[in-house]
């Protein structure tokens, strides 16, 4: 029964799935332990030897992985803007008062919606270097799956409106 704690694929796993989790959640410290946690079982229940590891190959990695990182967190911060230029846009088609007058809707913009900061996101841009790796696999997974599934309701949404229509229809 033990000798499953002694797989490194196990902790690997874990810190993967586990750090997903914890990226989409914002979970910064939670992170930090499971990473910590998983290294510690990595080394100690599965006895792998780090030092077998510091070749000049990861000395090439560890010097491109915050590069990289920056990079990603570049494409996210961008990301980013564009869902607040579509939230903008998309607030902006629903406004409907008559005639338009800056004034107001300034004022209405600026209660929906916060312009997207560095200073105010922080924590997410360095979340999104140092955890670059699991960011990307979290876009993967969630991101991309929501966006597919977006994709088919706008196909389909047109059949639940009909069945809502067919069954209240007697009210």
């Amino acid at each position: 029964m033990f000798f499953i704690l002694e797989m490194p694929w196990l902790w690997l796993s874990l810190w993967i799935i586990g750090g997903t989790i914890c990226v989409a959640f914002d979970s910064d410290i939670v992170l930090l332990i499971l990473s910590a946690a998983c290294l510690f079982c990595l080394h100690k229940l599965s006895g792998i030897n780090f030092n077998e590891y510091l070749t000049p190959a990861a000395g090439i990695w560890v010097a491109a992985y915050v590069p990289l990182g920056i990079c990603w967190s570049f494409f996210k911060w961008y990301l980013l803007l564009r869902k607040y230029r579509d939230d903008y846009l998309k607030l902006k088609a629903e406004y409907t008062t008559e005639p338009f007058q800056r004034n107001e809707w300034e004022n209405y913009v600026t209660r929906k919606l916060t312009l997207p900061v560095s200073t105010r996101n922080k924590a997410n841009i360095c979340r999104w270097i140092c955890y670059w790796p699991l960011s990307f696999i979290n876009l993967l997974l969630t991101d991309l799956v929501k966006e597919c599934v977006l994709i088919i309701y706008d196909k389909i949404g047109w059949v639940y409106d009909r069945i809502a229509k067919k069954v209240l229809s007697e009210l």
